[in-house]
């Protein structure tokens, strides 16, 4: 099964109110040295924005999983994760779009990227795409980056489940297993 892992990328300067992105500690570049020709404040890094997170229908809460810290770890973004309910997904996110919420990436179903990309809610991710993401370029075929395109503009980058999903478990006749 196709998911579409949507990277809706409204980010520091991007996003209204986003956390984090006008650091009060941050240094102006456009202000001058001081008069020795060399600052001795040290630069101080500029904070980065706290990231929303929705994803598919769960029961758990994603932010107790311990991967959270790794991600925080590795990428130095806290994220916030939410689930849509397994009750009325759908409907649930047709309120979040309607409310105005902003959700910085989401993964979700083919039927729920299609209505929000018909509603016109998702951004356009073509130049971030090809600036920052050669790597999503090469790993991501053609084909597939055709699912999440319209009108020649990119929607989302989707991705195959890698894990498989057996409901009705996994038989094997031990008969011929043991021939």
């Amino acid at each position: 099964m196709v998911l579409f892992g949507l990277a809706v990328l409204l980010l520091a300067g991007c996003s209204s109110g986003s956390e984090g992105a006008s650091p009060s500690g941050s240094v102006d570049a456009s202000q001058p040295a001081s008069d020795t020709g060399a600052s001795t404040e040290p630069v101080k890094e500029e904070a980065k924005p706290t990231l929303k997170f929705l994803g598919i229908s769960g029961n758990f809460d994603p932010n107790k999983e311990p991967i959270v810290e790794d991600i925080k770890r590795l990428t130095g973004y806290n994220v916030e994760y939410y689930n849509l309910p397994s009750d009325k997904a759908d409907e649930k996110l047709n309120i979040e779009v309607a409310s105005g919420t902003d959700k910085d990436i989401l993964i979700l179903r083919p039927n729920q990227y299609a209505q929000l990309s018909t509603q016109g809610a998702l951004a356009d991710l073509s130049e971030l795409v090809d600036k920052y993401g050669p790597n999503i370029k090469q790993a991501v075929s053609e084909e597939s980056r055709a699912l999440t395109t319209l009108d020649g503009a990119l929607y989302g980058i989707p991705y195959m489940q890698q894990n498989l999903n057996f409901p009705n478990g996994f038989e094997v006749r031990t008969d011929i297993m043991k021939e």
